[in-house]
């Protein structure tokens, strides 16, 4: 016979009292069924995969590129002992020089695909192109 479910015939000699506790934090296995289930589950609600790309998010990270090329600039310039007016006049043409390349190329250019808001953009012009 057990004793309390436990493999045990009489508490005498173990030590315990003989109270059995269950194991909370045990977790029955679950069938490969069960997981693929669960999987099929969570991919069918809306995810990363099916949110629309945060054109916010997209511009503000395109607007540092430009404006880090334009940090560089101007300490060159610095270095080089430019004016501050001048340094500030040739900013501004570079800027304006910097947006009109980029509203030509930007439908040319790859998108970085290490962020998610890239990769979503890119695979929702993919899926369009089918």
């Amino acid at each position: 016979t057990m004793y309390n479910g436990v493999g045990l015939r009489t508490v005498r000699g173990t030590a315990t009292n003989g109270y059995v506790q269950r194991n909370l934090s045990f977790q029955p296995k679950q069938s490969q069924v069960d997981y693929n289930k669960e999987m099929e589950n969570a991919m069918s609600k809306s995810s990363i995969a099916n949110r629309e790309p945060n054109k916010e998010i997209l511009e503000h990270q395109r607007k540092r590129k430009m404006e880090l090329k334009l940090m560089e600039f101007r300490m060159a310039m610095e270095d080089r002992g430019f004016e501050e007016e001048e340094i500030e006049e040739k900013l501004e043409e570079v800027r304006q020089k910097l947006l009109n390349e980029e509203l030509k190329l930007k439908e040319d250019l790859k998108p970085n695909l290490s962020e998610t808001h890239a990769m979503t953009e890119a695979k929702n012009k993919e899926s369009k192109k089918m």
